[in-house]
């Protein structure tokens, strides 16, 4: 059906829009390209922290979600007067659905309260940043339900934003500058210009690895989850199709070294792990089985050792010209930069952890953790940790809605055994990914940028697309 392609490819565009891209509010960057209409800024608060209040532009590429937003509802229409392809509308596996409806709840509380108490309590949350949070929920939400209703290929699209923001990244390692990129959103990076995030080194600053996104830490976060699922994909193919996505996740590894996000690194070496328990287990349970189960076990630890080759042999090359500089990520932490670091990270885990106890039920407000935080110390900065954050800002229930989420996946895994770590590992490595990071940075979650948004929606999809057995068949209707 022709409707049903269109609406597929909107959502693969748009996806490598979002996530290959970078638009900052809508003031640069292909979102802004050949404008349609101009509006105030966005967020004007934080546009004046960074000394930018341009206007919000609203370009022709802008109308790509539009058209999904519509063709998605008329194909879902237009199904139910056709029996023979009428699919039943999907909510997701409930144990992923429910405590992020409980979370959506609990936010959208908040931000009505803090409209109605006017700034009684707290410092009040501006009409744009409320519209920013609004924003944040509906990607999520729209994201989620469309991976668990169409069941759409994300292979390519992903494979797109590795290539792009990889390429970019390692670049901008290699050369220590931006690559003029302003037209895709690319920042001005100079290593001597104070703020921008280097790496320091005998003195010297280095610039990490930006990509097409607003600091390393984001791109970190965005690579090493889409890095685990496209790894995960490659046992799944063949011939150049394996190859192409192992080399593909190759060059990611290489620009995750760039960024330097000693975060990213362990969030993908424990997921990297879960993925090769996995095929360690696959390789141990055919071995009761018939002939064809011993044949994919063979296939499966050739598998392995083409994505150790191919990802660790570009992984290695890269290490081996820059591994001296990057190791001081590990040994000089008494550098003015690594001691400042540490010290901003304790003190805003300790204002956090103030926050919580003086707003223990209802906490600050969904969006209003940093006018809070900085009501105790103006310093202050996102706190980087996702529990902190989530508890600080919805209060005590919010923070076990968020334990409920983080571990229902792995229940699951282990209710179904040795074929569970098997068949999820596609999203479980991915998610043990994201968690990792989310204990160590503000990301990526549901309302700390719509980017992150998308790619903690895209993670649960997939999830609850494999915990409820349609994560390899996109065709299945009821």
């Amino acid at each position: 059906m022709l409707l049903r392609w269109l609406t597929h490819a909107s959502f693969a565009a748009f996806l490598v829009l979002a996530l290959a891209t970078h638009s900052a509010h809508w003031r640069v960057g292909p979102f802004t390209w050949l404008p349609v209409i101009r509006l105030p800024a966005l967020l004007p608060a934080r546009a004046a922290r960074w000394g930018d209040e341009q206007p919000m532009v609203l370009g022709i590429l802008t109308l790509i979600p539009l058209l999904l937003a519509i063709s998605w509802p008329l194909l879902r229409l237009l199904e139910l007067r056709m029996p023979t392809v009428r699919r039943r509308w999907q909510w997701g596996w409930r144990q992923i659905t429910l405590p992020l409806a409980g979370l959506t709840l609990l936010g959208l509380v908040s931000i009505g309260w803090s409209w109605l108490e006017a700034g009684t309590r707290l410092p009040p949350l501006g009409f744009s940043d409320t519209a920013f949070q609004l924003l944040s929920l509906a990607l999520v939400w729209a994201t989620y339900l469309f991976l668990v209703n169409e069941h759409p290929s994300l292979t390519w699209p992903l494979v797109a934003v590795v290539v792009i923001q990889s390429l970019v990244g390692v670049a901008q390692f290699v050369r220590q500058s931006d690559l003029g990129l302003t037209m895709l959103g690319e920042l001005d990076l100079d290593p001597a210009v104070s703020g921008v995030s280097v790496l320091m080194t005998n003195g010297q600053r280095w610039l990490r690895a930006y990509g097409l996104t607003g600091h390393p830490n984001l791109l970190a976060a965005l690579l090493a989850p889409l890095m685990l699922y496209l790894l995960s994909d490659a046992r799944r193919v063949a011939g150049w199709q394996r190859w192409t996505l192992l080399g593909v996740v190759g060059l990611g590894g290489a620009a995750l070294i760039a960024t330097a996000s000693r975060a990213a690194w362990l969030a993908f070496g424990l997921g990297l792990a879960l993925w090769l328990a996995s095929l360690w287990s696959e390789r141990r349970w055919p071995a009761v089985n018939a002939t064809p189960a011993s044949a994919k076990s063979r296939k499966s630890r050739r598998s392995a050792v083409a994505a150790v080759v191919v990802v660790g042999g570009l992984a290695l090359l890269f290490l081996a010209v820059y591994g001296p500089l990057l190791v001081t990520r590990f040994i000089d932490l008494d550098t003015s930069i690594e001691a400042r670091s540490i010290f901003e990270r304790e003190r805003d885990w300790g204002i956090a952890v103030q926050l919580i106890g003086q707003h223990p039920i209802t906490g600050v407000g969904m969006g209003g953790y940093l006018l809070a935080a900085r009501t105790v110390d103006q310093a202050a900065r996102l706190v980087h940790n996702v529990p902190l954050l989530v508890t600080a800002e919805l209060g005590l229930l919010a923070g076990l809605l968020w334990l409920w989420l983080t571990a229902a996946p792995f229940a699951a895994a282990i209710r179904l055994g040795k074929r569970g770590w098997q068949r999820l590992t596609s999203g479980l490595a991915p998610w043990v990914a994201v968690i990792t990071m989310g204990l160590f940075h503000g990301l990526p979650w549901i309302n700390t940028g719509w980017r992150a948004a998308i790619l903690m929606a895209l993670i649960l999809g997939i999830l609850a697309n494999e915990i409820s057995g349609r994560g390899n068949n996109p065709s299945q209707t009821d």
